[in-house]
């Protein structure tokens, strides 16, 4: 049997490993936090698909998963062609897999939505120059995230591509995840319960960008963030369904090459 001693300190171990355990839940990855959009039209999924325990180490499990899957052939991977400039003070990466999207068209309207917010709002621009790492251009399940892990915020490749839309829209996107980023910058470690709330500041932070546009530009602007204000807390901070969201892109991608 054991001795009074071994039990003492068996238990005293334990306590360490629960308060270094409680100590680096703060530090592990989050899930990225997004605005669905019309880019790959995910599908939203209003309960979880992991248990909760698994849910706080998506990166992890991401990583664990990759390894048992097979690697991009060679002709997918030599498709993508990466694009490294800067952009009113903020560093951007453009990974472009799509052949009939030109580069420059999207680098473009990306300056040009970065100008609308130096113009309208440029306390909002300096945020996000001090906050993120870059702003990466890729193809994406929605039209824009926030990556905490990398620090980055993910504007679609395709909406950047898209021309049957102004730059107020993408300007107004790229603000939203900056809000994001600007909550991570400050420390504050999310909970589930608080994202419709950090998802409603986002929305009033588009609602006041679009009011500062001129009213033609800014109307769409106006119209998209008071229909997502008016949301319940279950539709305005929905659950992607990731993995259908990444089916539904492939299948957009197939179609468009083909």
């Amino acid at each position: 049997m054991f001795s009074a001693s071994s039990v003492f300190w068996l238990l005293l171990w334990l306590l360490l490993l629960l308060w270094l355990l409680l100590w680096l839940l703060p530090f592990l990855p989050y899930p990225p936090i997004g605005e669905p959009g019309n880019a790959g039209n995910p599908t939203v999924a209003h309960r979880r698909d992991v248990p909760p325990y698994l849910s706080v180490m998506p990166g992890f499990f991401e990583k664990l998963a990759a390894l048992f899957q097979p690697a991009a052939s060679p002709d997918r991977a030599n498709t993508a062609a990466t694009v490294r400039t800067t952009l009113h003070g903020v560093p951007v990466e453009v990974i472009n897999t799509r052949p009939d999207i030109a580069t420059a068209d999207v680098l473009a309207r990306l300056d040009e939505s970065l100008a609308l917010i130096a113009t309208y709002q440029p306390w909002r621009l300096a945020h996000i120059q001090r906050d993120i790492r870059a702003i990466r251009v890729e193809r994406f399940a929605c039209r824009g995230a926030f990556i905490p892990q990398d620090n980055v915020i993910i504007t679609e490749l395709t909406f950047l591509a898209r021309r049957d839309i102004t730059a107020a829209p993408v300007a107004s996107s790229i603000l939203h995840e900056g809000v994001h980023a600007r909550v991570h910058a400050m420390g504050v470690h999310r909970t589930e319960d608080q994202l419709p709330r950090e998802e409603r500041l986002c929305r009033r932070a588009e609602l006041s960008f679009g009011q500062a546009l001129p009213t033609e530009l800014g109307a769409p602007v106006v119209e998209r963030a008071m229909a997502s204000l008016s949301l319940n807390d279950r539709d305005v901070a929905p659950i992607v369904d990731w993995q259908e969201a990444q089916r539904r892109q492939d299948a957009a991608d197939r179609t468009a090459s083909a």
